[in-house]
């Protein structure tokens, strides 16, 4: 298994295979866990990692979601992006600067979503 396949794996265990944004939404079983299917998403999309000294594929910026909130954040108008991205910025900012240096600011994060 590769590093990036096992970090995001990693991430979904972490998380119960819960849903992040909501863990009361559920899908269904999946074949290869035998746990609910949920997907791995990059909070800082991995197409920036030049913008950073350290890398952003660490736990602390990836999140578990089910797969209608893990579309929300590529394709839900502007205001709903905005408000997901606002919530998993406060969980997520302080530990990304404080475990792995990685310093990002909101506007900074809106602006890599188009919003």
């Amino acid at each position: 298994m590769s590093a990036v396949l096992a970090l995001l794996l990693d991430a979904i265990k972490n998380a119960d295979y819960k849903c992040e944004n909501d863990e009361n939404h559920t899908t269904f079983i999946s074949a290869t866990s035998g746990r609910q299917y949920v997907e791995a998403h990059h909070l800082i999309p991995m197409e920036f990692q030049d913008d950073f000294e350290y890398s952003i594929d660490v736990p602390e910026s990836i999140i578990s979601l089910c797969p209608t909130c893990h579309r929300l954040f590529h394709h839900a108008a502007a205001k709903a992006k905005e408000d997901i991205l606002g919530k998993f910025f406060d969980k997520r900012s302080i530990a990304l600067s404080n475990e792995r240096g990685v310093s990002i600011n909101k506007e900074k994060l809106l602006g890599y979503y188009k919003i």
